[in-house]
C-alpha cells in the first residue's frame, strides 16, 4: 500500500530536493514556489512555535489535503519542532523521510540567513550551530518512537551523488525519476563547527547505516524507471516550472 510523505530535517539538508523529487513523481506538495512547502502548513507551524495550537485548523488542514490529493508530501524545516504535535492529527498512512547533512556545510548556509547587521559573525555561528543541533536532536527523538519501517534516513551527499536511488525506490515502493537532482548546483563549503555537532553527526551516520541495512533486508528491490515514466515526470517538471514563471509574472504586474 502506498503512503503519504513527511520530510524532516534542518534547513539546507536536501529537504527541498527530496520534496521536489516526490512532488514531480506524483506525491503532491500543494506548493506555490520552488521551496515545495505547503503555505498553510507553514502558517500552522509558525502558530505552534508561538504556542498557538489551533486544533480545528490543524484537523481541517489534514482533512483538506487528504481530500485534494491521492498522496501528498509535506515539507517545512519547522516540522522538526512541531511534528510531535502534528503527529496526533494524522489519520492516514504516512512514512517519514529524514534528511541530514554534514554540519559544517549546513551551518555555513544557515549563517547567511541571519540578516541582522548588529549580530557578529560569532553570534551568527553560535545561533546556526544551535539550530542544527536542536533540530536534529528533536528529529532523532521523534523517530525513536516509530517503528523501523516507518522512516528512512537520507544523507545529503549520498543523495546528490545518486547513490541512494535504489534504496529510496525500495522504501517508497515505486521507481522514481531523479532527473531533478543537479549535483554541481548542490555543493557548499564546509566550515569548522563545535565538536558536539561532529559527535552528533557521527551518531546520525551510524543510524543512517543501520537504516540502509534494514531497508535492503526488508524491502523489495524496484526495477529502474522506464522511459515512459521518465517522460511523464519530465512533463510534470516542465508544467510546474511554467506555472511558477507565470505566477512570478503576476507578482511583477501587481
Amino acid at each position: 500500500m502506498d503512503k503519504n510523505n513527511i520530510i524532516l530535517g534542518c534547513g539546507h539538508t536536501g529537504t527541498t530536493l527530496i520534496s521536489g523529487i516526490l512532488h514531480l513523481n506524483g506525491y503532491k506538495t500543494d506548493c506555490v514556489d520552488n521551496l515545495y512547502e505547503n503555505p498553510e502548513l507553514v502558517r500552522i507551524n509558525k502558530e505552534i512555535l508561538q504556542n498557538n495550537i489551533n486544533k480545528d485548523r490543524i484537523k481541517n488542514f489534514f482533512k483538506e489535503i487528504n481530500k485534494k490529493n491521492k498522496y501528498w508530501t509535506l515539507k517545512d524545516p519547522r516540522l522538526s519542532d512541531t511534528i510531535d504535535i502534528l503527529y496526533n492529527y494524522i489519520d492516514v498512512p504516512v512514512r517519514y523521510i529524514y534528511n541530514f547533512r554534514e554540519p559544517g556545510s549546513t551551518v555555513n548556509h544557515l549563517i547567511k540567513e541571519y540578516k541582522n547587521a548588529e549580530m557578529s559573525y560569532k553570534d551568527k555561528l553560535k545561533a546556526s550551530e544551535n539550530e542544527w543541533y536542536s533540530k536534529n536532536i528533536k528529529i532523532l527523538n521523534f523517530l525513536s518512537k516509530l517503528e523501523k519501517n516507518d522512516y528512512i534516513i537520507i544523507n545529503y551527499d549520498d543523495l546528490i551523488e545518486l547513490k541512494l536511488n535504489s534504496i529510496i525506490n525500495r522504501f517508497i515502493g515505486k521507481k522514481l525519476n531523479y532527473g531533478f537532482i543537479k549535483p554541481k548546483k548542490r555543493k557548499s563549503k564546509s566550515i569548522k563547527v563545535n565538536k558536539k555537532l561532529i559527535d552528533l553527526y557521527t551518531e546520525i551516520n551510524k543510524k543512517y547505516e543501520e537504516n540502509l541495512i534494514f531497508i535492503i533486508k526488508n524491502y523489495t528491490e524496484i526495477t529502474p524507471i522506464n522511459l515512459i515514466d521518465k517522460f511523464y515526470t519530465n512533463i510534470n517538471d516542465f508544467t510546474f516550472k511554467m506555472k511558477r514563471r507565470i505566477k512570478n509574472c503576476y507578482f511583477i504586474n501587481e
